[in-house]
């Protein structure tokens, strides 16, 4: 059985560019196999039945030795002779008894190996394994980081409003919200790269040049959350995407007159994120 699951897992392609599985596939190469080794057995069985001597093989009457040709004394098998041939024609038996019944025992066996395996799968879908990735975010930090940003200070204002022409955060990039294998890699992916293209826009330029009147503690404490959570999600970096994003936000905190509508849009859009992806994909979270 093992040998048929090996083979089945680097056989069958994914039907996906996700790298899911086909359970038809999955059935229809294991009942092939089930079939070859069934043709296989009744293959060997009938070679076997082939040798053994049948009614058309016992010796007909012009077959049968005359007087003259039956043996003399000195020709007879002796006791010895004879006990011999018939331990042999007995282990012979016994060797083709062995083989049918370890052939039946494996068509026989398969049936059932089948019906396992099948569970085993659909009780892969309810509990996948490793159906999350390697790496993964805790929740009460995400809830933390998006509180404390939250009460940081005013909402977006209004004459910040024209510069949403040149800064829009791509919301395209979450996916349909459920918690699946790949939308939730996706999902903590965006969350990643969201709070580590915000730590670099804060290491690089400073808040308090920025006329944002911020409570610069609650912001210590927020980086230090951030920082958390860079760390549990190493292994979710490798992207761009949001590059040309923040790159849009740093090109308005390099001028005096629009730093502070930089910083405003940076932390509603933040926000936004962090909001989104408790609300919708809480499942991806532990």
């Amino acid at each position: 059985m093992s040998t048929f699951v090996f083979n089945w897992f680097f056989s069958v392609k994914p039907e996906s560019s996700e790298g899911s599985f086909s359970f038809s596939k999955m059935v229809n190469y294991l009942n092939n196999n089930h079939l070859k080794n069934n043709h296989t057995n009744k293959t060997s069985d009938s070679q076997q039945s082939s040798d053994s001597p049948g009614p058309q093989d016992s010796p007909g009457p012009q077959d049968s030795p005359g007087p003259q040709d039956s043996p003399g004394p000195q020709d007879s098998p002796g006791p010895q002779d004879l006990s011999s041939n018939r331990t042999l024609q007995n282990q012979s038996l016994l060797e083709k008894q062995d083989l049918r019944q370890t052939n039946h025992c494996q068509t026989e066996a398969m049936p059932s190996s089948i019906v396992l395996f099948v569970i085993i799968y659909l009780c892969g879908l309810q509990h996948p394994l490793g159906a999350m990735p390697t790496c993964r975010l805790q929740r009460n930090l995400v809830q933390s980081s998006q509180k404390l940003l939250a009460d940081l200070g005013p909402n977006f204002p209004v004459h910040c409003s024209p510069y949403n022409v040149n800064i829009t955060f791509p919301t395209s990039i979450l996916p349909a919200a459920t918690s699946t294998h790949s939308q939730c890699r996706k999902v903590l992916w965006v969350v990643h790269e969201t709070l580590n293209g915000t730590r670099e826009v804060f290491s690089e330029y400073n808040v308090k040049e920025g006329g944002v009147n911020w409570n610069l503690m609650k912001l210590s404490t927020f980086r230090n959350l951030q920082k958390r959570l860079l760390d549990q999600g190493q292994c979710l970096s490798g992207s761009h995407v949001l590059d040309s994003y923040f790159a849009d936000i740093t090109a308005l905190l390099q001028h005096k007159h629009s730093a502070t509508c930089g910083w405003m849009a940076l932390r509603r859009d933040v926000l936004w994120v962090l909001r989104t992806v408790l609300m919708e994909y809480h499942g991806c979270f532990i």
